[in-house]
């Protein structure tokens, strides 16, 4: 059987690679996002292909969990 993956440690390499970028509040990719889901507060996502995560960040900063 193989050795199991740490995740941990991938990720870890992957943004020492390449760090996400911050999404500027006024994004217009995110601020679409935002109108079509209406009130997020509160609300979970889930965020499939993400990337290095720059939009799990930008929906985190506006109470996403």
């Amino acid at each position: 059987m193989p050795e199991e993956h740490d995740s941990t440690q991938h990720w870890d390499s992957v943004y020492e690679e390449q760090a996400p970028k911050n999404v500027p509040a006024d994004d217009e990719i995110g601020l679409a996002a935002l109108a079509h889901f209406g009130g997020i507060d509160g609300s979970r996502l889930l965020d499939l292909g993400c990337g290095t995560g720059e939009y799990t960040r930008f929906f985190a900063a506006r109470g996403v969990a």
